[in-house]
């Protein structure tokens, strides 16, 4: 009866259609890896968070472990760990090590993200009301923030630059089948969502591609059986493939596993032209010193701000649900008219939650729409940098000011000023996140205290297949050898062997920073596997299918993808005229052989933040 009671609970997950990359794990497997890390870490784990973490598990109470690690928090961690960063890192691993996990049986309603944008919106609005009495024009600051977005953004650019930067986005669109999201079939497959006001900008970006205009044009005849040699009326045209509609769709996505995030799907050309002006806005910044493709700055300056408690150290401030305040009424009050009127073009006046309702947006955009990131950048960088110049000459501030998204760093003493202004215009500061003195900061992923970063790994998805399993040990095992060298792994990963079923002895790889979930990462390359000069492994990869031309008009559509290399004529595709399309609903896992030239016996492993370099010597047993 036990063996019986003990087989139900295990699940047998797969990947792909082979059952040779299955794991088979237990139910509970979230609370048996949080068991063995508080055992492997028992010697560094703070008492406070080691006794509730150990009755939590033993009564497998999620919610509790999720309590655990919302009251533990840096603040809270680095005020228990004292000047011990070994201590801090243990505690911050075990007690939000869970703190993200999407639980099957857990999930939050999406009605919580959906009261996230009514709050955005009520502030969007009490800013509205509130700006009328406000006299901007004599706020010296104000002045300042309107001349940097002037200078930062310049003149609205040219339609042949705008049209070159835009482009279709990886994601969904309100108007895109489930599984058809790569840019053929928003090419192919007509006819086009877009607003009424930028359904002008649209019809000016198709007509000025040729290639595109004369893809639709052959598709279209197909279509309507209109030969060759008569002349299209060009306004029916444009009336048929486009499908005009001012409101997008409002869902949710998680965050972590308490909370979803709200976001918006947009319509399909709206995406692609707002991509464009995203592009340009990202080229303008850069020349200012913030750089929207890299954080490390951002991990600099506030690493550089927990080792020195001064005025001129950064002070890191969070804000949130900032996304949703960027409201209309802070955009026309701050940036230029022409710049404005942009951006009111490509963006949906309207929303649609699942139920039906309709709201009308008192925002400048919503999370998925292609500009609200480069926007809340551009907008919160001018605040802070006209904040700063208060106290420190304009040279000085490119320095230490940086902004990525709605992470914002600037000197310490000027960080009530930038609260204050943030407020004024609508935005609510995240004060559980934000550190504004001390030795604690945190900032685009990284977390320090004294200089030393103690973020831990996080475990977000449930293990479903080989590659699952790998990312998580593998992740686990650079954690334990970049920062706790000493300490034995092997009880960690005797789980991971007896759940991936001796898989560690099938996918041999070298300890790697960027892949994860390909192979076991092992020091050293074991005996036996010399070969030609080399050590060759198998690892795990994934294929994309690559669709097949159907019909001769489909060539046409497919020139317009990013990759217009052909692909070499082999088993998968029948003609050099096929081009690599990715559709990502169809992804399969395989096996593919690797040669490494050279298997080092030490491991060099960096951190991203450039604070610390560990080499680790050693062989796997």
């Amino acid at each position: 009866m036990k063996k019986a009671k003990m087989r139900r609970k295990r699940k047998v997950s797969s990947t792909g259609s082979n059952s040779k990359y299955s794991v088979r794990v237990p139910q509970d497997d979230i609370f048996i890896v949080l068991r063995c890390l508080l055992e492997t870490y028992k010697d560094y784990t703070h008492p406070d968070v080691h006794e509730p973490l150990e009755r939590a598990i033993r009564k497998r109470d999620f919610h509790a472990v999720l309590k655990v690690g919302q009251e533990f928090s840096l603040q809270r961690i680095a005020e228990l760990a004292g000047n011990n960063s070994s201590v801090a890192r243990a505690t911050y691993l075990v007690a939000s090590f869970l703190k993200k996990y999407e639980h099957p049986d857990y999930a939050p309603p999406p009605q919580t993200a959906f009261e996230k944008v009514r709050a955005g919106e009520a502030a969007c609005q009490r800013y509205h009301y509130r700006r009328k009495r406000m006299d901007l024009e004599k706020d010296p600051v104000v002045r300042r923030v309107r001349a940097i977005l002037a200078l930062v953004l310049g003149e609205v650019p040219e339609s042949d630059v705008l049209w070159n930067r835009s482009r279709h986005g990886p994601g969904t669109a309100t108007d895109a089948t489930f599984g058809r999201t790569s840019p053929l079939f928003k090419y192919k497959e007509w006819p086009y969502s877009v607003t009424s006001r930028g359904a002008v900008l649209a019809r000016d970006l198709i007509w000025n591609d040729l290639r595109w205009r004369g893809a639709l044009e052959e598709s279209y005849r197909q279509r309507f059986v209109i030969p060759s040699w008569k002349i299209l009326d060009w306004d029916e045209f444009f009336r048929t493939i486009l499908v005009i509609s001012d409101s997008n769709k409002i869902t949710s996505v998680p965050k972590d596993a308490k909370t979803r995030r709200p976001i918006a799907i947009e319509h399909r050309l709206n995406i692609q032209l707002q991509l464009g002006i995203e592009g340009v806005i990202r080229t303008r910044l850069k020349r200012w010193g913030i750089d929207l493709n890299d954080q490390t700055q951002n991990q600099r300056l506030a690493r550089y701000g927990s080792m020195h408690s001064d005025v001129m150290s950064g002070a890191t401030v969070d804000l949130a649900n900032a996304s949703d305040t960027v409201s209309l009424g802070v955009c026309k009050d701050l940036l230029p008219r022409e710049w404005y009127q942009l951006l009111c073009d490509v963006r949906s006046p309207f929303g649609v939650f699942p139920d039906g309702t309709k709201l009308r947006y008192r925002k400048i955009s919503s999370m998925g729409n292609g500009t609200t990131f480069a926007v809340e950048s551009l907008i919160f960088f001018a605040i802070a940098k006209a904040v700063t110049e208060k106290y420190l000459n304009t040279r000085v501030t490119r320095k230490v000011i940086s902004v990525f998204g709605d992470d914002i760093i600037l000197p310490e003493g000027a960080a009530l000023d930038l609260t204050y202004y943030l407020e004024t215009f609508g935005f609510e500061v995240n004060y559980e996140k934000s550190f504004m003195r001390g030795f604690v900061k945190e900032s685009c992923g990284a977390d320090f205290i004294l200089g030393e970063n103690v973020r831990p790994v996080f475990h977000r998805t449930p293990i479903k297949g080989l590659c699952d399993l790998y990312s998580l040990r593998n992740r686990l095992y650079r954690w334990n050898r970049l920062w706790f060298p000493w300490i034995e792994h092997d009880a960690l990963d005797e789980l991971f062997i007896k759940w991936g079923r001796n898989a560690h002895t099938r996918h041999l790889c070298p300890c790697s920073n960027t892949e994860f979930d390909t192979g076991w990462h092992v020091s050293h390359a074991p005996v036996n596997m010399w070969t030609n000069c080399g050590y060759s492994t198998r690892q795990l990869s994934s294929r994309v299918r690559r669709i097949k031309a159907e019909r001769w008009d489909d060539f046409l559509f497919r020139k317009l993808m990013h990759q217009l290399r052909p692909l070499p004529k082999d088993k998968y595709t029948t003609s050099v005229n096929s081009f690599e399309v990715c559709d990502v609903s169809r992804k399969t896992t395989y096996e593919i052989r690797r040669r490494h030239t050279e298997w080092c016996g030490d491991e060099h492993y960096h951190d991203t933040t450039g604070s610390r370099r560990v080499v680790l010597p050693g062989r796997y047993p």
